[in-house]
Formats: C-alpha cells, sequence, structure tokens
C-alpha cells in the first residue's frame, strides 16, 4: 500500500474510534508508526510528499534545559494505583510507561511501574503538569512510599493550572479541557466515561488501551497549553 494511501486508510480507521493499537494490528503496523500515519493525517500531508528525513553533518548536543510534561492515570479509589503514566519532551516525542511496559507481580502491583516513572521523570530538569502538585506528585509519592522506595522531589516543578487561574488570568474553570479549548491548542483532550477507569481496574485491555491513550493526548494538550501559558511563568521552584 503506498504511504499517501495508508496515512488515508489510518486516519480513516482512527475516526471509527479504533484505538492506535487496534489499527497496528490491523495494518501490521507498530502502534508508534501508526501514530505518527495519524500524525500526518491530521496535518492534512501526504507522507510521500514529506522531505526525507536526512541528517546533514553532526547534530550538536543539546545543551538547554530538559523539560518534562507529565501527567498519570490512576485508579478511581481512595487508596489510589497507577494504572499508566506519559512523558512529553520539547519536540513532543512521548514516552509511556505502563503495566505492559514495567508489570508487577499482578495486576495490583504497580511497585515496578510507579518506581520506573519517577526514575524517568528524574531524567528531566524541569517537570511541568496540570493540578500536579495537589494530584500526580502526591499520588506518587504515596506509591513510592508503600513499596518502601524514596519518595521523588523535582529539581524544579512547575504546576501549570496556577497559571491559569487567581490573579492570572480569568477564562472560567480551570481544567484542562476548559483551557485548551479557549486556546484552541492543536491537540484535543480524548473524553472518556469514568467506567472506562473502572473497566480497565478490572482488566478489561480495550479499556486500558482508551487510558494510555488518554494519558498520551493529555501530555500533548499540556505542552500546548504550555507554549500558551509560557509567558504568564516569572519564576520556577521547587
Amino acid at each position: 500500500m503506498a504511504k499517501a494511501n495508508l496515512v488515508e486508510r489510518v486516519g480513516a480507521l482512527k475516526e471509527q474510534g479504533l484505538s492506535f493499537s487496534k489499527i497496528g494490528e490491523m495494518l501490521n503496523m507498530s502502534k508508534d508508526q501508526v501514530q505518527k500515519f495519524h500524525k500526518r493525517y491530521a496535518e492534512g500531508i501526504p507522507e510521500d510528499l514529506l522531505p526525507a528525513n536526512k541528517r546533514i553533518g553532526k547534530t550538536p548536543p543539546f545543551v538547554g534545559i530538559d523539560i518534562a510534561y507529565f501527567d498519570i492515570e490512576t485508579t478511581f479509589s481512595n487508596w489510589r494505583r497507577m494504572l499508566c503514566g506519559s512523558i512529553a519532551d520539547s519536540l513532543g516525542n512521548v514516552t509511556t510507561l505502563s503495566h505492559d511496559t514495567h508489570p508487577g507481580k499482578n495486576w495490583q502491583d504497580d511497585s515496578a511501574l510507579v518506581k520506573a516513572y519517577c526514575e524517568e521523570l528524574d531524567k528531566y530538569d524541569v517537570i511541568v503538569g496540570w493540578n500536579s502538585k495537589l494530584f500526580d506528585v502526591p499520588v506518587l509519592n504515596s506509591r513510592l512510599l508503600y513499596h518502601g522506595f524514596k519518595p521523588y522531589n523535582p529539581r524544579m516543578h512547575l504546576d501549570l493550572m496556577y497559571k491559569a487561574t487567581g490573579s492570572s488570568i480569568a477564562i472560567g474553570r480551570k481544567s484542562l479541557d476548559n483551557v485548551s479549548k479557549y486556546f484552541g491548542v492543536e491537540n484535543k483532550k480524548t473524553p472518556l466515561d469514568p467506567r472506562t477507569w473502572d473497566d480497565a481496574d478490572h482488566g478489561d485491555r480495550v479499556a486500558y488501551e482508551k487510558i494510555i491513550e488518554h494519558c498520551e493526548a493529555d501530555v500533548l494538550v499540556l505542552r500546548d497549553v504550555c507554549a500558551k501559558l509560557k509567558p504568564m511563568v516569572s519564576i520556577l521552584h521547587r
């Protein structure tokens, strides 16, 4: 199948509501490949018209500040467990850790997952989240301590939610969904029925894949919103 036709095929299947993983199975492609083709579809650029990915000379090393746009998904119980977590870097590359990549002794065991995720976050100089100082990091530390690990202590932590409320800007609700819609950012959140989390927590693979895609979309939306709210950031601290 020609690449331009494959871009259209991926786009059409995604519009039918299929997950990236399911499309990959149908087209004999990896999930990452499917996501790349879907991005081309969303941009309206046929794959065979894109410039060749050639490197000219040696690329100088990056010496700037490494920023992680992060989000985790958890169970709905008061004693939350981690289901998955995604991290987008400054270029929009997404890394996702899940029970598939870091399985525990059973489905309720998130020890390997939470430890590996915090180790991944610790590779970055700055972490950027949404309500992350009241939710994501406290949940991560709760699970780390439960499993006997040291708590995660980010070097610099920007909770972008506080730049979308209070004395910063006035645009109504401070949810990431509302703020992203206000600014009309490129990436969109994926709405999910709350029962999807319950289904995923009980081993439903289709529901779990939807949770992962939801998490991956969130970090890209967060990155887009950060580009809009960046002028409101004057200082970074822990």
